[in-house]
């Protein structure tokens, strides 16, 4: 597979491809330095000749007086392995308390739904992904993204990983601007990533203003 196509898999959410990305995050105005870490592999698992089970987990940690971990995410989808057309996937999230501090989870077990769907057209893709916890609390997660792949392997995205707290009547709105490129270190491909977001809305006691991210995505060797 050429570094290219790597690159339009990875802005992919539910590709054949098994990826372990590494992501820090750092917003002003949060509690201690306003940095968190996450780990989010990414598994395949081959169902059937048509079907593939991708599994998403995202288990974060904050930076506050000490390290905390939060809630962990763990989400599945059912996906077509050659899909004809718009590509989706469809199936169920769990969120699982491992949160170390009230400050850092909601400490509550909650079971979701979710979707995503996108289409890939020469260097584009687009598409949302949405995932809707039914538990208290009650919140949906939508994250509007469209890409771009040059035959260099840069990736720039610009999307909008939003979250709507029902009872509360709370929107975390950022956008968020980012550039990727796959590279080789000792013969070995991975993921580099940079950018920054803005809040256009979130909460008294959410972020506020600019925020920016880091990741590197370690790829399976050859």
């Amino acid at each position: 597979m050429s570094d290219e196509a790597l690159a339009k898999q990875l802005a992919n959410p539910v590709a054949d491809l098994m990826s372990l990305p590494i992501v820090v995050d750092w917003d002003d105005d949060l509690p201690g330095n306003g940095t968190r870490l996450s780990l989010e592999p990414v598994i395949p698992i081959p169902l059937t000749e048509d079907l593939n089970l991708i599994t998403r987990t995202i288990l974060p940690a904050y930076w506050f007086d000490e390290s905390e971990w939060g809630d962990m995410i763990q989400s599945y989808f059912f996906s077509p392995s050659d899909p004809e057309g718009a590509i989706w996937g469809a199936g169920a999230s769990l969120l699982i308390p491992t949160s170390t501090d009230n400050s850092a989870g909601a400490g509550e077990w909650n079971l979701g739904s979710t979707g995503v769907a996108l289409a890939e057209e020469g260097p584009w893709t687009y598409g949302a992904l949405v995932n809707h916890f039914w538990l208290d609390p009650e919140a949906t997660l939508l994250d509007p993204f469209v890409s771009y792949t040059t035959e260099a392997a840069w990736t720039f995205t610009v999307n909008a990983e939003s979250a709507y707290f029902w009872r509360e009547d709370d929107w975390f709105v950022p956008v968020q601007v980012l550039a990727a490129k796959v590279v080789r270190i000792g013969g070995q491909r991975v993921s580099l990533q940079a950018g920054v977001r803005y809040w256009l809305d979130s909460p008294s006691s959410g972020p506020d203003g600019w925020g920016a991210r880091v990741a590197v995505v370690l790829l399976p060797p050859k």
